[in-house]
């Protein structure tokens, strides 16, 4: 069973290590003041809690799960094409399908549209993960 600081944190650090780090692509979390860089493909990475809901009672311990999403915007210049966005959004729900880790348990993630925004590409993967709580 996590707290809901150590969820966060096991989340961000997964996609650190396996996208930021082994893909060497420039990611922006929501807890940073950071410029996005010219010209080049990046991430911004968001965690947003969802509701929680009680799964046992007890006199001792009382367990909660939370259903919580992770965001990954992808955004390149548009001349680099269309390409490179679609292929870090692959990897990106390769790397959180339907897989426990750390306790965080990973659903399916899905991808939004493809679109145009302002003079870049931009795409969302949404990754839906639960996390149990001991009360």
């Amino acid at each position: 069973m996590t707290s809901w600081f150590t969820a966060a944190d096991t989340v961000r650090t997964r996609f650190d290590t396996e996208i930021t780090q082994t893909l060497s692509v420039p990611t922006i979390h929501d807890n940073q003041d950071a410029a996005p860089p010219d010209n080049a493909l990046f991430v911004r990475f968001t965690i947003q809690p969802g509701a929680t809901r009680q799964l046992e009672l007890g006199a001792s311990a009382r367990t909660f799960r939370s259903d919580w999403r992770a965001v990954a915007s992808i955004f390149s210049p548009l001349a680099l094409g269309d390409a490179a966005v679609l292929q870090l959004a692959d990897n990106i729900a390769t790397v959180y399908r339907a897989t426990t880790v750390d306790e965080i348990t990973y659903l399916t993630p899905s991808l939004g549209q493809l679109a145009r925004s302002g003079d870049t590409w931009h795409m969302n993967v949404t990754i839906p993960f639960t996390v149990e709580a001991l009360a």
